[in-house]
């Protein structure tokens, strides 16, 4: 679940979540219909890991629309950054 699922709680918005599990759900259908069939358990375990990673993304995208908090692990790496800049 990680982060995002945790800020929209804390922000009362906890259904929030929904559209991207529903996504989630959806694209690992549609891969294990595609894929499961001529790959066998390799087939499901790539719609797996394409459905987990569209369902991140898009929980990512609602905590950022919906509580304006980026929950991505690229923004710790920014703030590093940032901070390691020289001021002057």
């Amino acid at each position: 679940m990680g982060p995002a699922s945790l800020v929209l709680s804390i922000h009362d918005r906890p259904y929030a979540s929904l559209p991207a599990v529903a996504l989630g759900i959806i694209v690992l259908f549609v891969g294990n219909w595609l894929l499961a069939p001529p790959f066998g358990l390799m087939g499901a375990a790539i719609s797996a890991l394409i459905a987990i990673t569209i369902w991140s993304f898009a929980l990512w995208a609602i905590a950022l629309r919906t509580a304006k908090m980026d929950v991505s692990i690229l923004q710790w790496f920014r703030a590093r950054r940032a901070a390691a800049l020289p001021v002057g």
